[in-house]
């Protein structure tokens, strides 16, 4: 059916939608996607996605409260930056980031990460919590668990993810190309790095969340940041600990995930080596 003009009926609105991507694609810059290096239009990227604001808020009914290396405040600012093209916005939200936040507590004791853990089987006590393997639970899917925290880590380590250097770290140009690489899908998790990953043992966590923050070690960096109840460390460098074998989400025998009764005090440097022994001890 046509209208006295000939066109189709819905024909004004085919071109009202033409016109509306037309002046969205027109207002995005042009430049490099950091990911697949390719020349094209840039989404306004977030380095902790854009979700968290709103589940914070949700829950706590004020601004979230974001934390950095240099401060603790209280802001409705998100950190964003034109950094990747829409197709591989799409990629690290389909590979990790959509369902990460889902699993992660999301306000009214929405807390699906740790419910699956209180239901499974766990290996054992270790300091402040309990530790699980993570390849035995199926509702836990480590592949997007290690993407999503490498992605998150991945953004914030690019130079323009920021104008304000408190919200930028540093994996160093080889980990950053080798990390791009495994985003990508071109490579493995890198070899040289490793992912421990603490899930907060309480319905109603911290309502706040960290960006990415660095320290040095003799051989290596620990980079970590904690969001959704959830603290991610990554552990990048040519002479990593070997215990670290025992507690990486990733290389772990048992795909080792940890729930821990004191998730704010894991912050502190002498954490990790305290789990670290305990799993060493049991051989995992």
């Amino acid at each position: 059916m046509r209208s006295e003009s000939g066109e189709p009926p819905n024909a004004p609105l085919h071109r009202m939608c033409s016109v509306w991507r037309g002046t969205i694609t027109a207002r995005m810059p042009e430049g490099i996607c950091q990911l697949c290096l390719k020349k094209g239009p840039l989404m306004d990227s977030h380095v902790l996605p854009k979700a968290l604001y709103r589940y914070l808020r949700a829950s706590g009914g004020s601004d979230p409260v974001s934390v950095t290396k240099d401060r603790v405040h209280q802001s409705s600012k998100q950190v964003t930056a034109y950094l990747l093209c829409s197709a591989c916005e799409k990629l690290l939200n389909e590979n990790g980031e959509r369902w990460m936040l889902h699993q992660g507590f999301r306000g009214q004791h929405r807390f699906r990460l740790r419910e699956a853990l209180l239901r499974a089987t766990p290996l054992g006590p270790v300091h402040d919590g309990i530790a699980y393997s993570a390849s035995n639970i199926t509702e836990l899917d480590v592949a997007r668990i290690a993407y999503y925290a490498s992605s998150v880590f991945w953004r914030a380590s690019l130079p323009s993810s920021s104008n304000d250097r408190e919200y930028q770290i540093s994996l160093g140009k080889g980990y950053e190309a080798a990390f791009r690489e495994y985003l990508l899908g071109c490579a493995c998790f890198p070899s040289s790095a490793a992912l421990v990953v603490q899930v907060a043992n309480t319905n109603s966590p911290l309502q706040a969340f960290c960006f990415p923050f660095s320290q040095r070690h003799d051989g290596y960096h620990h980079h970590s940041f904690f969001a959704q109840g959830v603290l991610f460390w990554l552990f990048v460098g040519g002479r990593l600990p070997a215990k670290l074998d025992y507690i990486c989400i990733v290389r772990s025998k048992a795909q080792v995930i940890f729930l821990s009764d004191k998730l704010e005090e894991s912050v502190q440097s002498g954490s990790i080596d305290l789990l670290a022994d305990a799993m060493r001890k049991r051989k995992t």
